[in-house]
């Protein structure tokens, strides 16, 4: 009978460690980056995070972006890179939100009216 409560007790564990680790494998990280655009890769069923702070974002047509701002995306640095959509986001700070696409690689890039990156 021990044999028995124990071989069932053994396996309840295995199985639950197994559904544990499914789950543990579906959790991404994402660390920051060693330049200012922080990218990730596009993948079916992916979500985006946002900063609770944010407290007001509107679109803004690309053309109507500061002249900071589009300097800064001509830049040598974000070559390559196409501007999908950008947004005005007023809370603690007021920045602007671009999401840029490269290939399969897309970005959120936040900057100020300057064209400086915010963090």
């Amino acid at each position: 009978m021990k044999k028995v409560l124990f071989s069932v007790l053994a396996l309840t564990f295995t199985a639950g460690t197994q559904v544990f680790a499914q789950d543990q494998a579906q959790v991404n990280t994402i660390s920051a980056p060693a330049s200012p655009v922080a990218t990730t890769t596009a993948t079916a069923g992916a979500t985006i995070a946002t900063d609770a702070s944010e407290d007001n974002r509107t679109a803004v047509d690309p053309a109507n972006l500061p002249e900071a701002i589009k300097k800064t995306l001509a830049s040598d640095q974000y070559k390559g890179w196409q501007l999908v959509s950008a947004s005005l986001v007023k809370g603690k700070t007021e920045y602007y939100e671009l999401q840029m696409k490269k290939g399969e690689e897309t970005t959120a890039l936040k900057l100020d009216k300057n064209g400086n990156v915010v963090s």
